[in-house]
């Protein structure tokens, strides 16, 4: 697969011409293709050719205290989303609960095992969708208990399907979330519950 970074360069005008001559180029010697770091501009282009793409966030800090999504200030966005947390808290509903679990505080085995569980299965499901995915390095979310906090949500059995893992940042006092995840069978909106 030939990489490329950022937009072709020339006018959008140019855009098909130039990438008929490089798709030549590419057939010659069997590459496939993947735009890493394109502009606004450049995905609608690639949208128009009914292109995968795909947009990760832009946002690198969420602070839970000033953001306005989060405290229901998002407009419908948020409206929505403190809804959907209050469905899936509510025991006669989505009958979630949300827990915290700090291994260096107190390792819990069995937890850890059953949390491992949730990210395998997560990992399979994910693995098996014909959705294009951003790669994911696959690695053991409890091998450094030290530094980190497990926030996970549980069905009503008991049953963990959901977790987020926060590893301490030395910076601000601030968490890394790595990662945020729900089990294939977990209801919608879990996720959003756990951020």
């Amino acid at each position: 697969v030939a990489v490329v970074g950022g937009d072709p360069l020339c006018e959008r005008e140019l855009f098909s011409e130039f990438l008929k001559e490089f798709t030549a180029y590419r057939k010659a010697h069997k590459y496939g293709i993947a735009f890493l770091g394109a502009s606004d501009q450049f995905a609608r282009y690639a949208k128009e050719q009914k292109w995968a793409t795909m947009h990760f966030g832009i946002e690198r800090v969420l602070n839970p205290l000033t953001n306005p999504i989060l405290l229901e200030k998002g407009g419908r966005t948020g409206k929505r989303m403190a809804s959907s947390n209050r469905q899936l808290l509510d025991p006669k509903k989505g009958g979630l609960s949300v827990e915290v679990y700090c291994p260096s505080i107190a390792r819990r085995p069995e937890l850890q095992e059953e949390l491992a569980g949730v990210y395998d299965a997560w990992r399979d499901h994910r693995n098996q969708s014909a959705t294009p995915q951003a790669y994911i390095t696959v690695y053991d979310p409890f091998v450094l208990p030290q530094l980190m906090t497990y926030i996970y949500t549980k069905d009503h059995e008991g049953r963990p399907n959901g977790f987020a893992a926060l590893r301490k940042l030395g910076a601000n006092n601030g968490f890394h979330i790595d990662p945020c995840i729900a089990a294939p069978t977990a209801p919608k909106g879990v996720t959003d519950l756990l951020v």
